[in-house]
């Protein structure tokens, strides 16, 4: 953005000292606004996409702790807690059916796959595939 901003103010000097033209200006001139206007989407897009590290680290310790946290909450901090985690929780034939809130849904179909995964390995002969870089 800095460089941009200074590639319009030359920009501008250029225009008054004659050494290009209005239609010449204008032109880059625009270019010059679109490309902040992209950088400034990115920007705003990758603020709202983001969460510090620390933040992360910190609710993944927390969600790892969380079965001892709920059994010593009341009833009250343990209905807001649910309230928080679940999207819908009904009945239906005789079974609980639960679907989970963002990002608990993400986190029990990884917690899935992890299990599922791990009793492959333990079958006799078992193993899979980890892909990493390179």
């Amino acid at each position: 953005m800095e460089r941009l901003q200074r590639r319009l103010d030359i920009l501008y000097e250029d225009r008054l000292d004659g050494r290009i033209d209005g239609s010449k200006y204008d032109e880059k001139a625009r270019e010059i606004a679109a490309d902040q206007h992209r950088i400034r989407t990115k920007m705003r897009e990758s603020q709202v996409a983001s969460v510090p590290a620390q933040q992360a680290v910190n609710f993944m310790a927390l969600l790892s702790k969380g079965a001892d946290l709920f059994a010593s909450q009341s009833a009250s901090e343990r209905r807001k807690l649910v309230r928080v985690v679940l999207g819908e929780a009904k009945w239906k034939g005789g079974e609980l059916r639960m679907s989970f809130r963002s990002p608990f849904e993400e986190l029990r179909l990884s917690n899935c796959a992890t299990i599922t995964n791990n009793n492959r390995l333990e079958e006799p002969g078992g193993s899979f595939d980890v892909w990493r870089r390179g």
